[in-house]
């Protein structure tokens, strides 16, 4: 793929799956940890490390070439869906205040999810041979040093 706007965000997305993993053993371990065996989870401290350490390699080399703005949401934004997807999943958890929660959850996860595309749409628009979005009215005014008019 290059070094293309989508796959920053690909690779984004790796890296947030592989931090969600990580919490995910993080609470298996913390939840099984004991003062008299401290290392009897070893293998569960292992699989922790290994996916700790994707994830960071896979978030530094989503923004090579794609810049910051859409590797960085989409990791932000992944990481804590897949741990609690697994959560509710996997352990039984639910969300506060029920249903309404549930509800509230979605429906952010949905905005969140809409803000994640926009940001790719954005970058991806030049490779992709699209016109630029439309600038706002003002943006973009105030940066750089403003010169006076000459006289004729």
């Amino acid at each position: 793929m290059g070094r293309s706007p989508l796959r920053g965000v690909l690779l984004a997305t790796a890296a947030g799956v592989s931090f969600g993993a990580a919490s995910v053993f993080t609470k298996a371990v913390a939840g099984e940890w004991t003062p008299e065996a401290p290392l009897a989870e070893w293998t569960a401290l292992l699989v922790l490390s290994a996916f700790a350490v994707a994830g960071l390699l896979l978030s530094q080399a989503s923004y090579r070439g794609a810049g910051l703005a859409a590797p960085l949401a989409t990791l932000t934004v992944v990481n804590p869906v897949v741990a609690a997807a697994v959560g509710v999943t996997l352990f039984g958890e639910g969300f506060r205040y029920g249903a309404a929660g549930a509800v509230a959850a979605l429906i952010c996860g949905a905005v969140a999810a809409g803000g994640l595309v926009e940001l790719t749409l954005d970058r991806m628009a030049p490779a992709l041979g699209l016109p630029p979005p439309p600038r706002r009215a003002g943006a973009g005014k105030g940066r750089g040093v403003r010169r006076r008019r000459r006289a004729p």
